[in-house]
């Protein structure tokens, strides 16, 4: 049963298969195209800071741990920010148990694993 592949694929994958760096270029290309000039936030909106919460800086407390803040406080970086009542970080596994004794010691907040290497932290 022969599969239909459209031409625009079959130029980068004559299998069909994309690898997700190719089906992330696919996407940003439509979305480009798609796009209409003017649309959006203004630039001089994106570049104001739009913090609602005040969050704790944790760099001090977890330099020597490997961390990225995720989630909803981190598109604070790409647009205006979201309402979210909550910082996520994510800590390699090996770390994990540190993060969050240093979390608790410090008793920012209480926080809680979501999972592995996500720890929770509500807003103070």
């Amino acid at each position: 049963m022969a599969t239909n592949i459209p031409p625009a694929i079959a130029k980068i994958a004559p299998d069909g298969n994309l690898t997700p760096r190719q089906i992330r270029g696919i996407m940003i290309d439509m979305a480009l195209r798609k796009g209409k000039s003017g649309t959006g936030s203004s630039g001089e909106f994106m570049h104001r800071r739009t913090a609602m919460n005040l969050w704790p800086d944790l760099r001090p407390i977890l330099k020597d741990v490997e961390w990225a803040i995720v989630g909803g406080v981190a598109t604070r970086a790409y647009m205006p920010e979201r309402m979210t009542k909550d910082l996520d970080i994510l800590v390699y596994e090996k770390d994990e148990d540190k993060v969050y004794q240093i979390v608790t010691r410090r008793r920012l907040s209480t926080c809680f694993k979501i999972s592995n290497c996500w720890i929770y932290i509500p807003c103070p």
